[in-house]
């Protein structure tokens, strides 16, 4: 705001008391703010956009209130150190900032955090202030992005959540996310949410968790084998692992333990069944089962199998020749897979002609993508970010039938697709209020993912690492932002990625009939 007499910019004005005129008053950090509706209507009225900087979503909910249509909410996410003592440290290295200030500022971001995820439905975009080792200013390109989408009327003022059945689309860079919302509607939304599959031309990859109808599976005979080798182990350990073999050498360590809590138990016998029982559950549950046997020998073979890149000696990727060796060993034709890559011949005239009017629609580039009907079904289909051996990466999946029953239906879809030209070519066959699009947030390095990446399409996805300035591109074209505030692929917890998991289920409720 322009304070014109002075001619000078005013943020806040001290004041002994907020004066009585004052609509909009709240508190935070000890501290009392007002704000008066003539002045803000004062700026609306000279055709003017007044901006306010605020953290108390009550007065959020008032200014949309006394002012319907005219109100764009914006959060701001600043990076979140996920523990205190690292934050101490980042800091410190700054110099000049005392640790109470520090302190201070950790539990700041952590507290607004929570306030986003438990209002995620009432801010109308999000702008992610986060480091980025790319030569572009992406928070100046989302706060750009932001302003034209509202002039062109991508973002409108008027959202409404009207309760009706949505199909939310889940996009975000590698290792964000997508995976655990997946399964969570899988296993904890059943009765409000159906996954909508894909297929897609690649072999199957641990974690998949039946989202993905892949071309290849793992070989149902390796599968019987290792379900074999699991259950043999699991009836040595119930028939030969003794209360003897759970005592050896840990005599004093249980009688110490028993006398801390004897009081709790009949006797020492009570208490030695009890521990000796919980110790052989826990072997039992130790043992690797089938599908984590395959997971582990398919990476075995394929880290045994790489050789360093002709152009690029210190990588090393599989060749062809050792890729379809080991694919013939470990997988076989999925029987439910429908045939991307005969679409793809059979239509290659309207798929060409799907990507060209990509160029037209998307100045900022898109994967290749597009709407195909094909024997009497109407097919979304789309590439990855890398060819695998010269051939595209296909993903696809059907919407015919969706789209001509969806107005029976009494659940949430959820689709998982990275590329903004699905959420043009959904809301054209959905309906654009029927579509709700939301992009994960994972502060997760691209180091640490290559970690746990398999080897084929490991560096496939972590070209998504790129999603992240997509993202800053297409700002107007995500409804909503859901953040992983996590650096670490194995999380102990669970705790940030549960988060994550609420986020999407109170956008579910938020539109639930």
């Amino acid at each position: 705001m322009i304070d014109k007499n002075k001619g000078k910019e005013i943020d806040v004005e001290s004041v002994k008391s907020i004066p009585e005129d004052c609509e909009f008053v709240y508190r935070t950090y000890g501290d009392e703010y007002g704000l008066k509706k003539k002045d803000l209507q004062l700026y609306i009225n000279k055709g003017e956009s007044p901006i306010i900087v605020i953290n108390d979503v009550r007065v959020i909910e008032e200014l949309k209130k006394e002012f319907p249509n005219q109100v764009l909410s914006i959060f701001v996410f600043r990076e979140i150190i996920p523990d205190v003592e690292s934050h101490k440290k980042v800091g410190q290295s700054r110099g000049g900032v005392s640790e109470d200030k520090i302190i201070s500022r950790f539990e700041k971001a952590v507290a607004l955090y929570r306030i986003f995820i438990e209002n995620i439905f009432l801010f109308d975009r999000v702008i992610l202030n986060i480091p980025y080792n790319g030569e572009k200013d992406i928070g100046k390109i989302q706060a750009e992005g932001v302003i034209s989408g509202v002039i062109n009327e991508k973002i409108l003022l008027n959202k409404t959540l009207d309760k009706i059945p949505k199909l939310f689309i889940v996009s975000g860079n590698a290792q964000s996310g997508k995976d655990d919302i997946i399964r969570a509607a899988k296993k904890l939304g059943k009765l409000q949410t159906d996954i909508l599959k894909k297929y897609t031309t690649r072999w199957e990859e641990d974690g998949d968790d039946g989202e993905i109808i892949c071309m290849y599976r793992p070989k149902q005979s390796l599968l019987e084998k290792y379900e074999q080798e699991y259950l043999l182990e699991r009836k040595e350990v119930d028939t030969k692992y003794s209360k003897e073999n759970y005592l050896e050498g840990k005599e004093q360590k249980i009688q110490n333990e028993y006398e801390e809590k004897k009081e709790k138990f009949k006797d020492k016998k009570e208490f030695l069944n009890m521990k000796f029982q919980m110790e052989k559950l826990q072997k039992m549950n130790d043992i690797k089962t089938n599908y984590t046997r395959f997971w582990q020998a398919l990476q075995k073979e394929m880290d045994e199998n790489q050789t360093p890149l002709s152009d690029n000696p210190k990588k090393e990727e599989l060749t062809e020749l050792a890729y379809n060796e080991i694919l013939k060993k470990y997988f076989e034709k999925n029987p439910d897979y429908f045939d991307l890559e005969e679409l793809a011949v059979e239509k290659s005239k309207d798929y060409l002609n799907e990507i060209n009017k990509i160029k037209t629609l998307s100045p900022k580039g898109e994967n290749n993508s597009g709407f195909l009907q094909y024997k009497e079904k109407d097919f979304v289909l789309y590439e990855n970010n890398k060819k695998l051996y010269g051939k595209p990466i296909y993903y696809g999946y059907e919407i015919g039938n969706l789209t001509k029953e969806w107005g029976n239906r009494n659940k949430h879809l959820v689709l998982t697709a990275s590329l903004p030209n699905m959420f043009r070519i959904c809301r054209e066959h959905f309906g654009n209020k029927n579509v709700i699009t939301a992009f994960t947030y994972s502060q997760i390095s691209s180091e640490e993912h290559s970690k746990h990446s398999d080897k084929v399409t490991g560096a496939a996805k972590l070209q998504e690492y790129d999603d992240i300035l997509r993202y800053a591109h297409h700002i107007a074209d995500f409804d909503y932002a859901l953040i992983f505030a996590e650096t670490s692929v194995v999380n102990i917890t669970g705790g940030q990625k549960d988060e994550l998991v609420d986020q999407m289920f109170r956008l579910f409720r938020a539109y639930n009939k």
